[in-house]
């Protein structure tokens, strides 16, 4: 038995449903760029309800809105517009699945299950690709939607990655801290090797403790206590990360964690070393912050941003937008600017985040290492 809608209701959904579809991708991924990070400082009922109904209909309306571009590609019935233009919304899809750096997940749960999330990448891209199979060799926008399609693919594939790397069976493969033999092991070793063959025990020695000795003299006093603090939390979330995964703790770390609360002087500055930890743990288990967060990971950020600007830069000047309705054009400009957008806001946010500072810090003492 089939609903009695009316028949121009029929024909107006017909007509609009792949464009809805679109739309309201992309005002889903507006709402989680701009709400998503709020979910980490605050409890709010209403602000968890609604990021979760993003965040599921986020990859629901994209993945949709996928079948219905080759749906209509491939009915010889259903004539909605250009077959090329909605090729190249379906790259953009892609990157819509990929989702915003600052969440990857709402729960843990939702990181044990990325196989299947490798999986859904191989279907929509299969997807996509199909659907640029179909304009070839018409297509017209074929430059811009490989582009496009690279860097979709990318950044789809960054969330599958960063979904395994929060996942608690590879999270516990990599708590436990590798065998560390001290800063200064490999000068110590490579001071030896020079200096046993020409010198004698006595000078050894002498020249081992001076030459460790400036590495010991190096004290960052120019740090601000904020990155102090946030170091401290840092050295403390190594030493307590296996608590995630039921490890236990040796008794020197709790000790040793004791032992640096007591030496803070005000309950204030506790409380915000609690929050830096709290933090380091939600980006690491949430958000894409372990896979950008690497030389590869920046390498790939830097390059999709330009790869967005030379996709607008052809479309705008190499593609010939007289053949182009008025509405498909409008979005196809919002999609592109969005995209950079979203991209210049991601390196900010890179550029302002814990784990950046962490990193920075850590090539910086690096370098003290004497060689």
């Amino acid at each position: 038995m089939e609903l009695p809608i009316p028949e121009n209701i029929k024909k107006l959904w017909d007509l609009w449903d792949l464009r809805f579809c679109i739309l309201f991708s992309l005002f889903l991924q507006v709402c989680l760029v701009i709400f998503a990070p709020w979910r980490q400082r605050s409890r709010r009922t209403w602000l968890h309800i609604f990021l979760w109904s993003v965040y599921l209909m986020a990859d629901w309306v994209a993945a949709v809105a996928i079948g219905l571009i080759t749906k209509s590609q491939t009915n010889p019935f259903i004539a909605k517009g250009n077959g090329s233009i909605f090729a190249f919304w379906a790259s953009f899809l892609l990157l819509h699945l990929g989702g915003p750096d600052s969440i990857t997940s709402f729960s843990l749960e939702d990181n044990k299950l990325w196989i299947r999330h490798l999986f859904g990448v191989l279907l929509q891209v299969f997807g996509a690709v199909y659907s640029l199979f179909l304009t070839i060799p018409n297509n017209k926008l074929l430059i811009p939607t490989l582009i496009v399609f690279f860097v979709g693919t990318i950044k789809y594939s960054e969330r599958t990655v960063a979904l395994y790397l929060a996942s608690l069976d590879n999270f516990g493969a990599i708590a436990l801290p590798e065998p560390y033999a001290g800063h200064d092991y490999e000068a110590a070793v490579a001071i030896y090797s020079e200096t046993r063959s020409v010198e004698a025990p006595e000078q050894i020695a002498i020249t081992m403790a001076a030459n460790l000795g400036n590495f010991k003299d190096y004290n960052p006093t120019s740090e601000s206590e904020e990155m102090k603090l946030l170091l401290t939390a840092y050295s403390l979330f190594e030493d307590f990360k296996g608590l995630f995964v039921d490890f236990l703790i040796s008794s020197n770390d709790r000790e040793s964690s004791r032992k640096k609360f007591l030496e803070i002087e005000s309950a204030e500055t506790s409380f915000r070393l609690i929050e830096y930890e709290l933090s380091l743990i939600y980006q690491l288990l949430h958000t894409k912050v372990s896979v950008v967060c690497s030389r590869f990971g920046l390498v790939v950020r830097f390059l999709s941003l330009w790869s967005m600007v030379v996709a607008c830069i052809s479309f705008h000047y190499l593609v010939d937008k007289h053949k182009l309705k008025k509405f498909e054009l409008i979005v196809t400009y919002v999609f592109l600017i969005g995209a950079i957008v979203v991209d210049i806001i991601s390196g900010v946010n890179l550029i302002f985040s814990d784990m950046f500072l962490i990193d920075l810090h850590q090539q910086s003492w690096k370098n003290h290492i004497p060689g």
